[in-house]
């Protein structure tokens, strides 16, 4: 307090602030958590939430939501404490000022090294909606979270995908000049590679200054492909005035659109990785559901992708069938065991799997449901998940 005190006679409002978040933060992870909330009550009425709505100072606007983040994380842990289903009520509230907020600031960063933090902060937002719904759905069991969830991370998830296969249309159909549309296929493939190395080195338990360093740099190049492929879209709209209605009008899966394609015999499970958690939405032809599962050590997959290569079959074939053994029946275990105990099995022999991120390397086909015979090798009479069910892939509910 003393510190924050002279600091506030020092410093303009703005920076006063960012020392309070920070202050706010500290008492959070020191559980003190009403003194937290106290603090972060006085920031707002400083920063003022009309005032940030209407500001064009994007430190203003960044700074009253990591306000908002932070105690966002305060009423979910007070959940966690008491589990009082109002303690979730008040975070979602707030979950929707901070995604009101976000709205308003996107526009306003053009700073490279501000995107960075911008797109951090984003990614908070998301994975704070995905465990407060989650967790309402849970206690309330009311389809209408569910329903928001779902229809909210879909939107995210598909949207990208829905553009890319509309506008290969529209490049047939437009007449646009191949040039473009090179440039446009090469900014992809290389938002994909840095999406995959910005995953990696953010799962490093403890990074070395090169991959700090290694992990900023993608991040800032991540930066300048987005503004790349968006000058190239603007490009476009501007010069082929058709192009717009042809590319962006996607229509987004919802839970009851779904459950409209599925079959009676069919489930349906979409994933959605974060940070530090999985989830899984489970769709019949007429329930759903949610379910948080454990997120997967670093290396997981990679490691099992590894044992399911020939050569690795023939270093050891003993050694390589134990580890094929022990991996598959764990991968099973930890991604898809509960969300298939959702299913009636008797009934659903079909299955569709939206994977996510890393789970997009997982072939579910070979993961064993029932632990096999170690005594010696016998690779047939193991219990693989294509025993039980017809596998179905794709990369989102919008365009299954």
């Amino acid at each position: 307090s003393y510190i924050s005190k002279n600091l506030y006679e020092d410093n303009s409002l703005l920076v006063r602030v960012k020392i309070e978040n920070r202050l706010n933060k500290h008492m959070l992870h020191q559980n003190e958590i009403d003194s937290a909330l106290k603090n972060i009550e006085n920031v707002k009425s400083k920063l003022s939430i009309q005032k940030a709505i209407n500001s064009l100072d994007k430190n203003h606007l960044i700074l009253f939501i990591n306000s908002l983040i932070t105690e966002v994380n305060c009423y979910l842990q007070l959940h966690e404490i008491y589990e009082d289903i109002d303690y979730l009520k008040r975070s979602a509230e707030i979950i929707q000022l901070a995604n009101k907020l976000w709205k308003r600031a996107e526009k306003n960063f053009k700073d490279r090294k501000d995107k960075v933090r911008v797109n951090d902060v984003v990614k908070q937002l998301d994975m704070l909606y995905l465990s407060t719904y989650s967790h309402l759905f849970t206690y309330q069991q009311s389809k209408s979270y569910l329903d928001s969830l779902f229809h909210t991370l879909e939107l995210s998830k598909s949207n990208q995908l829905l553009e890319s296969l509309n506008r290969n249309t529209a490049f047939k159909n437009l007449a646009i000049p191949d040039s473009i549309l090179l440039q446009v296929n090469s900014l992809k493939k290389q938002a994909s590679f840095l999406q995959n190395e910005i995953i990696r080195l953010e799962k490093i338990d403890q990074p070395s200054p090169q991959d700090s360093s290694l992990l900023v740099d993608f991040k800032l190049v991540e930066i300048e492909n987005k503004e790349s492929y968006r000058d190239i879209m603007l490009h476009l709209e501007n010069n082929y005035p058709n192009y717009y209605n042809t590319t962006y009008n996607p229509t987004i899966a919802t839970i009851e659109s779904v459950q409209e394609n599925l079959k009676e015999n069919e489930g349906f499970i979409e994933y959605f990785v974060g940070d530090d958690e999985v989830y899984a939405f489970t769709i019949s032809k007429d329930s759903s559901s949610i379910y948080k599962l454990a997120d997967l050590p670093l290396g997981t997959i990679e490691n099992f992708q590894q044992i399911l290569q020939p050569e690795y079959f023939n270093i050891d074939q003993e050694k390589a069938y134990q580890e094929f053994i022990n991996q598959s029946y764990t991968l099973y275990q930890n991604v898809i065991k509960e969300p298939l105990s959702f299913f009636n099995s008797k009934q659903v022999k079909k299955l569709y799997i939206i994977p996510d991120k890393s789970l997009n390397y997982l072939p579910f086909e070979t993961l064993i449901s029932q632990e096999g015979d170690t005594d010696r090798p016998n690779y047939k009479n193991l219990h693989y998940l294509i025993k039980d069910y017809e596998i179905s892939y794709g990369y989102s509910a919008s365009i299954l």
